[in-house]
């Protein structure tokens, strides 16, 4: 069974926070006469990924995503900043190398420095939230806490549980078991091996 989005007539101007925009969204029938399928504009198609990406990012930092609440211009926002996050992910992921193995004598703070700038270059599976967030020294962010962009945002707000979170702290693990070797950190490690 086949279904047909009939939204052909959402156009830019009709994206808007009223119900009109919602009852469009909602026109989802039944194609019984053997069509194509779902016939869904490009724009259109744009503006629901970034609807979508911006529901992801609401639920992993635990805000609130009323649909009503999604209009043209977040609509254009986000979909900026969907092409944003995957251009500065290819370029930080080129520029910054992980750590050296941690040494006897290697300087702890400049090292677990490097270790978080690292980690902030690499995108988790929590809605492409970095990987410091892990490391982070709260586990519940409060609502009075302010961020400067959305990088520290994600780090600052990202949920710190589910099966994400597991997926990315497992990754976390593995960097750090990998850069502890048989070094001084490998007594700190021990205890948490399987």
């Amino acid at each position: 069974m086949w279904l047909r989005v009939s939204l052909w007539k959402m156009a830019l101007p009709i994206w808007n926070a009223s119900a009109v925009s919602i009852r469009r969204l909602k026109t989802i029938t039944r194609d019984r006469d053997g069509g194509a399928g779902l016939i869904i504009p490009f724009m259109a198609q744009e503006y629901i990924q970034a609807m979508l990406f911006w529901t992801h990012r609401q639920f992993s930092l635990g805000q609130i995503y009323p649909a009503q609440a999604f209009n043209l211009p977040d609509a254009i926002y986000w979909t900026q900043k969907m092409r944003d996050k995957d251009d500065a992910a290819d370029a930080a992921k080129d520029l910054i190398k992980p750590p050296e193995i941690f040494k006897k004598d290697t300087d702890w703070n400049v090292w677990s420095e490097t270790l978080i700038t690292y980690a902030r270059s690499q995108k988790g599976v929590n809605n492409s939230a970095p990987l410091a967030y892990v490391l982070r020294d709260y586990d519940v962010p409060t609502q009075e806490m302010l961020f400067f962009n959305d990088i520290d945002e994600k780090i600052g707000r990202t949920m710190l549980a589910g099966p994400q979170f597991n997926a990315d702290n497992a990754t976390i693990y593995d960097l750090l078991k990998s850069l502890a070797s048989s070094g001084p950190l490998q007594p700190f490690i021990r205890p948490y091996e399987p």
